[in-house]
């Protein structure tokens, strides 16, 4: 019931996705993931001559358009709102699936690239990083798969191993039904969190917004082989 409130209050809480999060979730969501991009305008009544915008950005070192520029208005983004990208993804469950397999890889690698973890006087090269704090990211940045088949294999295994004594029942063990209630609640926070990024803003903002995915797929793996250890009886 919390995690449900807490969701009911993320949907009612202002958005701070801006008009540049909108030329996104079309030029690096939309036109990204389709495979004929000026067909895709014309789904929007959008002369096909943008598809030019395809995969463009204004977060570019040398942005080929920037957000503000009155004439992307007129003919390209007044032609669509939030709701027609909602919908194109309806109709459109590839590219969807497509988006989420980018939004998972980008989920996993939320440690900061520019940053270290270690002062100048300690002597080691620039943006040097500790093993002893960073070693799971480490792991998922350059071992762990990071595609939504892994989420789907991850999803088979939680319903094998906890979908056997599953009951509602006070008086039988409830041990499974918690599991498995608490991870299908955390698969549905990070496809949610997962969609809503990649529809108000396509792929430009989701390292700075998809941490509760990289978490639910933490807490998935734990629970999965924490389980598989458990029956193996090796704990």
């Amino acid at each position: 019931m919390l995690s449900m409130l807490s969701f009911v209050c993320i949907l009612g809480y202002p958005s701070d996705f801006s008009e540049t999060s909108k030329l996104h979730a079309m030029t690096r969501g939309v036109l990204f993931s389709s495979a004929d991009p000026a067909k895709t305008l014309e789904e929007f009544n959008i002369d096909p001559s943008y598809e030019l915008l395809a995969d463009a950005s204004a977060y570019d070192y040398l942005p080929f358009v920037r957000s503000g520029d009155s004439s992307l208005y007129h003919g390209f983004m007044d032609q669509y709102t939030i709701p027609d990208i909602g919908t194109y993804y309806l109709r459109h469950p590839d590219s969807l699936i497509s988006m989420i397999d980018v939004s998972i890889k980008q989920g996993m690698d939320m440690r900061r690239s520019n940053c270290g973890n270690y002062e100048k006087q300690a002597g080691f090269p620039k943006k040097a990083k500790s093993l002893f704090w960073s070693l799971w990211s480490s792991f998922k940045e350059l071992s762990a798969p990071k595609t939504v088949g892994f989420l789907i294999l991850l999803t088979v295994a939680v319903i094998i191993l906890f979908y056997k004594g599953y009951s509602l029942r006070r008086v039988e063990d409830r041990r499974n039904t918690v599991f498995l209630d608490m991870l299908i609640m955390v698969l549905a926070f990070l496809l949610s969190q997962s969609i809503i990024v990649i529809v108000n803003s396509g792929d430009a903002e989701m390292a700075q917004r998809l941490f509760l995915v990289g978490l639910s797929i933490d807490i998935m793996t734990y629970c999965v082989f924490g389980e598989l250890l458990h029956k193996l009886r090796i704990v």
